[in-house]
């Protein structure tokens, strides 16, 4: 169902965030966001509040290692033709060079972190987020792959058999924005919009797209060309809508956050530690009573708590002055602590992940370490996957059906290959021909034992006949990304390491630098090199008269040197000349 007055959308958009389902969602993402921006504990007036931590170091955890990993866009290259692996190098430099297009154009705006990033945050305490994916023509006359992350808490979508028929996303911008951008007025403003905040919805569907802007529709609804609204709602976790008689609501547990298996230990935890410093802290100044005799009421003049002076309390007989309370937790409080902690180690990480271990692992204890670690990251990495492989496949069906200019794209690709510099690579619709599918991958860093990982892959190389091949070895064993960009690197760098490519590359840093004695020594080495094994050696000068007598009465012929021919004389590599180190001074009278 699509609209097209601005007050239709607005009734949409109130009518889906006023439903029960999605007002208990709201409460739950509230929630967690107070558990992470660490709202507080209040304990009450007259004791002591505590507010545990663990949410936030645990939210920052698994964002970061999700901002950390490595996304790895592939397209399977062993059944392509040369002409097709072209084709498919330039769709993934595509698609590199817009995600990297949207990231600097996100540097410009203030306190906005990369796509990257921003899906990390929303998957891990939303469970979830909206992407809006549209390429266009700028007015400029450029063209800009435009991704956008929506927050799920500010959504609201309508969708049928085929998807998403509809979706908006309702934000605030300052009026003075409202006003200079859109031209909306302080007047003309609906009576939603709130201090100096006004309300906005960004609306598309199947056929257009449009902004309000204070209740106002700002110019007309546009075309955008497409037969599908270019909008995605995506969750974490694998969850399904699920029905049941006896509860209503299972919609509402559809994208889970990180917090779901721990989000009500956390107040206890902040409970309990609270009263421990309550407890604590009367330990150390504790509330004292004074009977006196009479039954009036006594006063201490000295604080008897300091520890700089001392106080000196007189009492008469029949008077007495103790503690009111006593000094103790109940006997079962460590043991509820050592349960919650439990528990919330188990919902969240184990403290090793944080470093908090004096000794080494065992084999066994990193592979459970890294099964923990990934059970609860796994859910959230593969929602941001899905959020790229849609947003690959919109891109390249968009760019090369929409007529557009040809785009300029820089980045880095899967092989760590950098393009686009200094100058962006410019890639044209019709060079990115044929229905290509991405393998999407957000590589995370977890913990491994790496003897073991090293000691099995050697264990399968050995033999005349490897029980594995190298590929698989350093892919399944050793976790490389690119078995096959590792297998050229190494024979680019066993090739390196050659003599004869050594000598060349000697050579001709011998000449940028000027040293030509010692480009030409590189260059007769490698002459020497590169003559074959047993060549016959070159037939000589005939021999002088003088040459052959020599010769015939056994001594030593003048040209001759002892040595091979193809051993260089030291004088040529500036040496001294044989003999020369051990010669001496001829004696008194000699000649």
């Amino acid at each position: 169902m699509a609209f097209s007055e601005a007050q239709d959308i607005i009734n949409a958009v109130s009518a889906f965030q006023n439903d029960t389902m999605f007002k208990d969602r709201q409460t739950r993402w509230e929630t967690d966001f107070n558990l992470w921006r660490l709202k507080a504990y209040d304990a009450g007036k007259g004791y002591y509040s505590y507010t545990t931590n663990m949410p936030r170091v645990f939210a920052d955890k698994v964002i970061s290692m999700l901002t950390n990993s490595k996304l790895l866009i592939q397209i399977p290259e062993e059944l392509l033709t040369d002409a097709e692996q072209h084709t498919a190098s330039n769709v993934e430099r595509f698609w590199y060079g817009c995600f990297n297009m949207n990231d600097e154009m996100l540097l410009l705006m203030p306190q906005r972190s990369k796509l990257l990033g921003q899906m990390a945050w929303h998957a891990c305490l939303r469970g979830g987020f909206g992407l809006l994916v549209y390429a266009h023509k700028t007015e400029d006359g450029n063209t800009f792959p435009m991704i956008r992350v929506w927050d799920l808490y500010n959504m609201a979508y309508g969708f049928d058999s085929k998807g998403i028929t509809w979706a908006a996303n309702k934000y605030k911008i300052p009026r003075e924005q409202a006003d200079k951008e859109y031209g909306v007025t302080a007047t003309s403003l609906s009576t939603s919009s709130i201090g100096n905040l006004v309300d906005c919805i960004d609306y598309w569907d199947r056929e257009k797209y449009g902004l309000i802007v204070g209740g106002k529709l700002v110019n007309e609804f546009t075309p955008h060309k497409l037969d599908y609204c270019p909008v995605a709602v995506l969750g974490a976790g694998s969850l399904p809508p699920v029905w049941q008689e006896n509860y209503l609501y299972t919609g509402t547990h559809i994208g889970e956050s990180i917090f779901g298996a721990a989000r009500g230990i956390f107040p206890a935890m902040s409970k309990t530690f609270s009263d421990l410093v309550t407890i604590i802290r009367r330990g150390v100044k504790v509330p004292m009573g004074l009977w006196t005799a009479t039954g009036t009421t006594g006063k201490i003049t000295e604080d008897v708590f300091q520890v700089d002076k001392a106080a000196i309390i007189e009492f008469r007989e029949g008077e007495d002055f103790k503690p009111l309370l006593p000094q103790s937790m109940p006997a079962d409080t460590g043991n509820a602590i050592n349960i919650m902690m439990g528990e919330a180690q188990r919902g969240t990480f184990p403290h090793t992940v944080y470093g908090e271990l004096g000794f080494r692992l065992s084999g066994f204890a990193i592979n459970q370490l890294q099964t923990s670690i990934a059970t609860i990251v796994v859910p959230f990495s593969e929602c941001i996957e899905r959020a790229y492989n849609i947003a690959c496949l919109w891109l390249l069906k968009q760019y090369t059906t929409k007529s557009l200019p040809a785009i300029k794209v820089r980045g880095r690709t899967a092989k760590d290959m950098a393009f686009g510099y200094p100058k962006a690579v410019q890639i044209k619709p019709t060079e990115l021909e044929g229905d290509w599918h991405p393998e999407v991958k957000l590589v995370q860093v977890f913990p491994k034992d790496d003897a073991q990982r090293y000691q099995l892959a050697g264990m399968a190389r050995d033999g005349d006949i490897p029980l594995l091949s190298d590929r698989t070895i350093r892919g399944d064993f050793l976790g490389v990304q690119d078995p096959d960009l590792e297998e050229d690197q190494i024979d680019r760098e066993w090739a390196d390491r050659q003599p004869i490519n050594r000598l060349m590359d000697a050579y001709f840093r011998a000449i940028e630098v000027g040293d030509m004695l010692k480009a030409n020594n590189f260059l007769i080495a490698v002459k020497q090199l590169m003559q074959p094994q047993g060549q016959p050696r070159q037939p000589k000068r005939p021999r002088t008269p003088y040459q052959q007598q020599a010769l015939e009465s056994g001594e030593m012929p003048v040209e001759e040197t002892g040595v091979p021919p193809q051993v260089m004389p030291s004088e040529a590599m500036r040496g001294f000349p044989p003999g020369a180190m051990s010669a001496r001074p001829p004696s008194g009278g000699e000649l």
